[in-house]
C-alpha cells in the first residue's frame, strides 16, 4: 500500500503526539503526578482479607494478616480495575490480600509493611542521580505521599541518607524511595521468598532496586526496563497474574509478555524483565 503525502504527514503527527503524551507512565524521573484522597475499606470474605471499595478513612486501620500486597499509589490517574482483577485472582488462589491506593501508600507504609509473599506496586518510577554528579545511577519509586515543605524535616534521617528523593511532574511532587530505604529498613529474610512485581517504568533498567529486594529475601523481582504506556502496564499486569495463577514461572511470564504490545515495541522498546529466580512460581 502506497501512502499519500498527506497520509504520511498525519501518521507522523499522531506518532509525535503519542511520544510526547503524558500518558507514558514515567519519564527520567524528574517526574510524577498529582493528588487524591486516601482511600481504603475492609471486607471479609471466606477468611481472606481484601480491601476493595474506596472510602475516606485512616490509612493506618488495616490488618497485617496478609500474604499479598496490591499497592496502587497512582489509582487517581491510572484507575483501579486492573488491580482489583489481580486482587480477585489472588484471593481465589488462597492469598490474604490487602489493596491500598493513593496517599495510603505513604513512606511509613513502605518502610514497615512489605513483608509479604507477593508485593505488587503500580506507580511512577524512574532512573535518578542520587549523588548530584550528573550521572543517574539508581532506580527510584514513587509512594502516594506528596512532597511538601515539611518533608525534609519529617523524614530528616531518610533525606540525609539518600533514602528518599523528590519526584516531580509539573508543579506536583511525590516522596520517592531509593534502594537505600529498603536496604536500611528490611533485614535478610523479611521478604519470605517473595515475588516483587514493580509495575513501573525503569524498574529493571538496572539491578539497583532489584538487588536490595533480593538481598532481603525476595526470590524474583519483575518490572519494565524502560518507559511504558500505562494501558500496556495495566493490561499486561492482569495477564501476568493470570499466567502466574495457572502455574507459569517468572521467566515464562516475562518471555510471553515481552514488549507487551505493538506500541511499546515500536515507540519505546520497553520489555518486561526480571532479576532473581526465573523459575519462581506462586
Amino acid at each position: 500500500m502506497i501512502l499519500k503525502k498527506k497520509q504520511v504527514l498525519i501518521l507522523i503527527v499522531v506518532l509525535l503526539i503519542i511520544l510526547n503524551s503524558s500518558t507514558i507512565q514515567a519519564e527520567n524521573f524528574s517526574s510524577f503526578l498529582q493528588k487524591n484522597k486516601c482511600q481504603e475499606t475492609t471486607k471479609q470474605t471466606n477468611n481472606y482479607l481484601k480491601i476493595l471499595e474506596p472510602k475516606n478513612t485512616s490509612c493506618k486501620t488495616f490488618s497485617k494478616n496478609y500474604t499479598a500486597l496490591i499497592l496502587n499509589p497512582s489509582e487517581y490517574i491510572y484507575g483501579k480495575q486492573h488491580c482489583l482483577k489481580i486482587t480477585s485472582k489472588l484471593i481465589n488462589k488462597g492469598y490474604n490480600v490487602v489493596y491500598l491506593s493513593n496517599e495510603c501508600v505513604d513512606l511509613n507504609f513502605i518502610k514497615n509493611n512489605l513483608s509479604a509473599e507477593i508485593v505488587y506496586i503500580n506507580t511512577h518510577a524512574g532512573y535518578f542521580d542520587l549523588d548530584n554528579d550528573n550521572i543517574s545511577e539508581s532506580v527510584v519509586v514513587a509512594t502516594g505521599e506528596h512532597w511538601t515543605n515539611e518533608t525534609t524535616i519529617k523524614y530528616q534521617f531518610e533525606y540525609e541518607n539518600k533514602m528518599i528523593v523528590e519526584g516531580r511532574v509539573g508543579n506536583n511532587s511525590f516522596v520517592a524511595f531509593t534502594p537505600n530505604l529498603i536496604n536500611y529498613y528490611y533485614n535478610p529474610g523479611d521478604l519470605p521468598n517473595s515475588l516483587v512485581y514493580m509495575a513501573t517504568c525503569y524498574a529493571t533498567y538496572d539491578d539497583s532496586m532489584a538487588q536490595v529486594f533480593l538481598d532481603k529475601g525476595a526470590s524474583a523481582y519483575i518490572g519494565w526496563n524502560k518507559n511504558t504506556f500505562f494501558w500496556t502496564n495495566s493490561i499486561t499486569s492482569v495477564l501476568a497474574f493470570r499466567l502466574f495463577i495457572n502455574g507459569f514461572s517468572v521467566k515464562q511470564v516475562c518471555k510471553l509478555i515481552g514488549f507487551g504490545g505493538f506500541m511499546n515495541f515500536l515507540l519505546l522498546q520497553s520489555k518486561l524483565t526480571y532479576y532473581g529466580d526465573g523459575n519462581h512460581r506462586i
